[in-house]
């Protein structure tokens, strides 16, 4: 069984194209994998497989191991990736703006510049912070 990563994801766009590559293609060995360090490699396919541990199966060639996905779509209850979102990370920030951008929002519409102002009373937020989580 692999170990379980309690650590939060800080980027999920990092971990996202290793889950779907594992997840569509299958694991790749070190040999084949080009893309990055291989040290990344291994915390990414170690991190994936504590995330999908359910539905992991190894196999020992030789001196090989051969690592997959074996996932039956009539059997699953739940997206197979929801376990990688979970583990998402928040800061306060994304926190406070989603709740204030709910309550400023909620009476009537505004302009970004409107809810700049009406939020730079409380902190200092970037203009396109904001312009990304209201679009």
């Amino acid at each position: 069984m692999a170990k379980e990563f309690q650590e939060l994801i800080k980027n999920i766009n990092t971990i996202r194209p290793y889950a779907r590559d594992f997840y569509i293609y299958g694991f790749k060995t070190r040999e084949e994998f080009k893309q990055k360090s291989i040290r990344s490699y291994d915390t990414e396919r170690r991190r994936i497989e504590s995330y999908f541990q359910s539905n992991i199966e190894s196999e020992i060639n030789g001196s090989k191991k051969t690592v997959r996905l074996a996932i039956d779509s009539t059997d699953l209850s739940e997206n197979p990736f929801f376990s990688i979102w979970k583990a998402k990370s928040f800061t306060k920030n994304d926190i406070y703006l989603h709740f204030m951008l709910i309550h400023l929002l909620k009476e009537e519409s505004k302009n970004l510049q409107e809810i700049l102002r009406e939020l730079d009373h409380e902190k200092l937020i970037e203009e396109g912070t904001v312009r990304k989580k209201i679009i």
